[in-house]
């Protein structure tokens, strides 16, 4: 895992097809903020990455690792024991010291 974020070239950023699939299908992307939006973008793109590595890639190129690792454990938004390890795994936190994580399914 590379440190490769940018925040300094993100400002500004149109977010519009940045990210793949239906991580904004709600909202217009082109009207978020990467700073002061970040916690929502963070949460929606680990609560949709579906374990793809180039979801976490994207974000990592917009935000720092602590950033992402912070917002992880203290978000209410991701949901699901296969998304949670996902991002766990990615980001070498335990499952269980994530919001939603339930061990009772495994």
């Amino acid at each position: 895992m590379k440190k490769s974020h940018n925040i300094a070239s993100s400002k500004g950023k149109n977010l519009k097809g940045y990210f793949p699939g239906p991580v904004f299908w709600d909202v217009d992307p082109s009207v978020l903020d990467v700073e002061k939006d970040k916690i929502f973008i963070i949460e929606r793109v680990l609560s949709r990455n579906m374990g793809d590595p180039q979801y976490f890639e994207l974000l990592e190129r917009l935000y720092p690792i602590s950033d992402i690792v912070r917002c992880a454990k203290k978000s209410e938004q991701i949901c699901g024991n296969s998304s949670i390890r996902a991002v766990a795994k990615r980001y070498g936190i335990r499952p269980d010291h994530m919001k939603n994580y339930n061990p009772s399914f495994g």
